[in-house]
């Protein structure tokens, strides 16, 4: 036997404005509710216990919800077995659960549509455990991208991005392969590694989510060809994330190495050691200073056969060299020219035997140092 019972809000006390409520055999076996706002509820029972429920947002009025409808199924026992939630931008998810706690959720974007849809992505798969907590996560964007995700505790440890895996021709839409993070058990960062499509491979280290050293290798540094004139690069950060030192060691064995402050690099050094065993080039070593913008204001050259150059810049500019004559090849030993704003010679000094050098020479003053610091 059934019977119906309709409550009416006349008073507007409550916020819905009816509620219909079909009892069979004395048993409650559906009830719908339509609330104020338009949306609407309904909720089929067996035996008294809520099978499936129904909500619809006011589609006729376009709505007062981010979705059109959600139906949520039970279990035997009442729990919450499965939901699917349509959304009005075409999204919809279907969420699995486990004794009322979500086990697994999928979410598409507009499969319906034959454009991309309303998201970056075509697909969110989602993994729960027993708690509930967040296990793992699949993205799959719409550009072939692959993002894999695991969490423990619901806190992100680590995450993988493949550059569409699925195309033939292995082309893909980023100019990396992969991306590989780590994360600490708070959820910050703490490693990520890039694989670059053209062999690269760039390693990153983090110190309380702030970065704290970067090795890049070159293809040539696993055996490949290379795609550079460099085989490595090694950066150093401070405790903001701001570079303080960065080593570039290069194919034909020149090393350099750049030292920064405030993040605006101050000096440099690059030797020419090429398998240890006088290298490439005529000269041994260069040195680089620079002002506090990080313009060139001082550069020495130390050459195989002795001979060093010392140039010193202003706005830019060749402001002075000096030369040192150490293989003897010239009638003097040491000569200092001093140049005007454009360029043109302002004086040349000549500096015939050793008393001769000014005591503040440049190679006085690393012989100094030397006797000093060696």
């Amino acid at each position: 036997m059934e019977n119906v019972v309709v409550r009416n809000d006349d008073a507007n006390q409550y916020s819905w404005d009816k509620i219909r409520s079909t009892y069979t055999d004395g048993i409650l076996s559906d009830r719908l509710v339509n609330y104020d706002i338009g949306t609407s509820t309904q909720t089929s029972y067996q035996a008294g216990i809520r099978m499936r429920m129904l909500q619809t947002d006011n589609q006729l009025n376009g709505g007062v919800k981010s979705w059109d409808t959600i139906e949520s199924l039970y279990g035997p026992d009442g729990s919450l077995a499965t939901r699917l939630t349509n959304y009005d931008n075409g999204v919809f998810r279907y969420e699995l659960f486990e004794n009322g706690v979500r086990s697994q959720s999928v979410q598409y974007d507009n499969p319906q549509s034959l454009g991309d849809g309303a998201k970056s992505w075509d697909s969110i798969t989602s993994y729960y455990d027993p708690a509930g907590d967040m296990a793992a996560r699949v993205t799959v964007f719409d550009n072939g991208v692959i993002r894999h995700e695991e969490f423990e505790g619901g806190v992100r440890v680590r995450m993988t991005m493949q550059d569409n895996p699925q195309d033939a021709e292995g082309s893909g839409a980023k100019a990396w392969d992969t991306i590989e993070m780590f994360y600490d058990p708070s959820g910050q960062i703490e490693a990520r590694v890039i694989t670059y499509d053209d062999g690269r491979v760039r390693q990153d280290t983090y110190e309380n989510g702030v970065r704290a050293t970067t090795e890049i290798q070159d293809d040539a540094y696993q055996g490949g060809t290379g795609a550079y004139g460099w085989t490595a690069i090694n950066m150093s950060y401070d405790e903001s994330g701001v570079i303080t030192h960065k080593t570039t060691l290069y194919d034909d064995g020149r090393v350099r190495v750049d030292e920064y402050e405030g993040g605006v690099r101050a000096h440099s050094t690059i030797e020419d050691r090429f398998l240890f065993n006088g290298g490439n080039y005529a000269w041994d070593e260069q040195e680089f200073f620079y002002n506090e913008d990080g313009s060139l204001a001082q550069r020495e050259i130390t050459y195989d056969d002795g001979d060093a150059v010392q140039q010193i810049y202003a706005d830019g500019n060749l402001a002075q060299r000096s030369d040192y004559d150490g293989d003897g090849s010239q009638a003097w030993l040491g000569r200092t020219i001093t140049y005007n704003e454009d360029g043109s010679v302002a004086l040349t000094e000549l500096y015939m035997d050793q008393s001769e050098l000014p005591e503040d020479f440049f190679v006085n003053a690393a012989m100094n140092d030397v006797m000093m610091f060696g």
